[in-house]
């Protein structure tokens, strides 16, 4: 029941106004700078905010880091501990090698490597969008937890250490911002700028739900990226996707032009389309996001379980045995499998440990050994045999949002974007399935797919305006206490409560309130506003508990399709008036992640005050 002396109670038949996000003046910002974290790969991009063209600034890389192909480096963080706390020893593929050299010493490294994908395995959204997917139990994260509460994850390091996967992730961030910090000191010479006068944007894939929209945000704030209430925005990315090609393009993107996105990263494949509003580059979301785990990711898990098909009992044995060489066949696929083309196989080095602890000589793969020297090499039948399904069923995706109403036979371009949409396999398949359904559209690419999620997101963070609105994935709800009617509430009399205040009782029943209904596009920055009770006298604060549905049918909470998402936990004035008081919610829906303010109102007095919230989503 929503209605105890800890919990709001709501009005039925409320009427959610509406109204857009004002901000704080503050000083303004000088710098914009965006991080994109990635399963594979992770990167950052700044630039200085001014009248004119945007000048992207990104990394070049140092030491080991060196020899990075592209201005991103592979998601692997080495902490150190020193004096009971620990610290970023390295990132990249700096962090690889310091990690394998500093194991043979007394020093206590820990490795955390793709680790991203953790966040999307133990949440729930996957099973409400998809609810007939089960991804395979080997499939979900070397090591990590499965499904729960995400402030409670945990990741293991190469070597079976574990820490909160929030340190994790901070750890990750603080470095990059502080790279960000130096880079800006290099251009500036002995003069910099505050990081308060930074824009700091953190891209997340889309099809997150919001626990983990939440976490990355948590996450971030950790890593000392809000330092004032407008200074932290998350980007979706294949929204900033879309945004540097549009960039890149101005020219052919005309009002009314419809696109779609297709954001083919290592962990996720992410899908939205949008509409042209106007000449300024303003889009309107025309579907709701879609997408699933079906990353480049995917490719290297096919991989390593044939090889646990072929070898059986041994291989697992061999990766208990030497994780570290486990770990070294993993990233040495990764490297082959971005060298793969379509037209020629591809060779693996593969550790000592491999062929002592395994009967290789009978299996159905090929092998070359050479003084000592043991490779696998994989032809191209083989590769496509890991790579087909996962085209497959992007492919699939793809096509089902270009059958759809929305843009069938009026979608112009096919935008693609991401590290796995340099993959000139995928890219073929994609356009092969595209011209099927619409034979005019056109493939964009922008100058560096790998990048332009990280410069559209810097984009987004100068202006984000250029969304204009964006389509609900679920209808959102908070329950409230409505007046049981028998001739209208039998069939849940058994769910039926009394509640009493000021010598008077009521018998209610509580009851989803939707005020955002799926389907529905919610324009950016728009705000409903709530207003709650308190339920009893002399009561210190609220809990509104939040619901997310599929669909728009459910009316109670425990039905099928509704789950509670999070709590808003409101501390009221410490004076405790002995009469009730009304606090009314400002809950933020069509940005990126949701925020919420509270003012309490003495209905007696007729005092209003701003409260504290605590958005608390698991």
């Amino acid at each position: 029941c929503n209605c105890n002396n800890q919990i709001a109670t709501t009005q039925p038949g409320q009427d959610h106004t509406r109204k857009q996000m004002m901000l704080p003046m503050q000083e303004p910002f000088r710098v914009c700078a965006a991080f994109d974290l990635g399963s594979g790969n992770s990167g950052y991009a700044w630039a200085y905010i001014s009248d004119g063209p945007v000048d992207f600034n990104l990394p070049s890389w140092e030491g080991l880091n060196q020899r990075c192909s592209r201005e991103k480096l592979p998601t692997t963080l080495l902490l150190g501990e020193e004096n009971g706390d620990l610290k970023v020893k390295a990132f990249g593929k700096e962090a690889r090698h310091r990690h394998f050299k500093g194991r043979k010493g007394d020093q206590k490294f820990h490795l955390f490597d793709r680790f991203k994908m953790s966040l999307y395995e133990s949440a729930d959204s996957w099973e409400m969008v998809n609810p007939d997917s089960k991804a395979d139990e080997d499939e979900k994260g070397e090591g990590n937890q499965k499904r729960g509460a995400l402030s409670e994850l945990k990741l293991k390091s190469v070597d079976g250490h574990e820490l909160p996967a929030l340190t994790v992730f901070a750890k990750c961030l603080a470095w990059m911002k502080n790279q960000v910090l130096e880079d800006i000191k290099k251009d500036f010479g002995k003069a910099t700028v505050s990081s308060r006068r930074i824009k700091w944007v953190v891209t997340i894939p889309a099809i997150w739900d919001d626990s983990a929209k939440q976490f990355m945000r948590k996450a971030a704030i950790k890593a000392g990226l809000e330092e004032r209430d407008d200074q932290l925005d998350l980007a979706l990315e294949p929204e900033a996707g879309a945004l540097c090609v549009l960039n890149e393009r101005k020219g052919i993107m005309t009002p009314g032009t419809r696109y779609l996105v297709v954001d083919a990263g290592d962990g996720t494949i992410d899908l939205t389309s949008h509409e042209v509003l106007d000449v300024h580059g303003r889009v309107k979301e025309l579907r709701k996001v879609n997408g699933d785990d079906n990353g480049s990711g995917k490719i290297t898990k096919l991989f390593l379980k044939r090889l646990g098909d072929e070898f059986g009992g041994s291989f697992k044995k061999w990766k208990d045995e030497h994780p570290v060489d486990f770990f070294k066949l993993k990233q040495e696929f990764n490297e082959a499998k971005n060298r793969f083309t379509g037209e020629d196989g591809v060779s693996l080095r593969l550790a000592s440990s491999f062929f002592k602890k395994i009967d290789w000589m009978d299996s159905n793969l090929d092998y070359d050994f050479d003084d000592e020297d043991l490779e696998l090499y994989l032809g191209k039948m083989q590769m496509l045999e890991f790579y087909t399904p996962v085209m497959e069923e992007i492919c699939k995706l793809v096509g089902s949002q270009l059958r759809s109403k929305e843009l069938k036979a009026r979608c112009k371009y096919v935008m693609m974007v991401g590290g796995f949409s340099q993959s000139k396999t995928l890219r073929e398949a994609i356009q092969k399935t595209a011209k099927s359904i619409t034979p005019e559209i056109e493939i964009l690419h922008p100058t560096n797919a790998s990048t332009a999620v990280l410069r559209g997101a810097v984009l987004y963070g100068l202006k984000p305006s250029l969304v204009q609105s964006r389509i609900a994935r679920f209808s959102y709800a908070i329950n409230y206490c409505y007046d049981y009617d028998p001739t209208k509430h039998f069939e849940r009399r058994h769910k039926k409560f009394t509640l009493r205040s000021k010598g008077k009782s009521r018998t209610c029943i509580d009851k989803l309130s939707k005020f955002v209904k799926a389907g529905n596009p919610v324009p950016v920055g728009q705000q409903e506003r709530i207003t709650v009770s308190t339920a009893s006298d002399y009561q210190s604060g609220l809990t509104v508990k939040l619901y997310k549905c599929v669909g728009n049918d459910v009316q109670y909470d425990d039905e099928e399709g509704a789950k509670l998402i999070g709590e808003l936990e409101v501390k009221l004035p410490g004076k405790k008036l002995a009469h009730e008081e009304s606090v009314e919610l400002e809950l933020m829906f069509g940005s990126t992640h949701f925020t919420c303010k509270a003012v309490a109102t003495d209905q007696v007095a007729g005092v209003k005050e701003k409260l504290s919230v605590d958005m608390n989503f698991d």
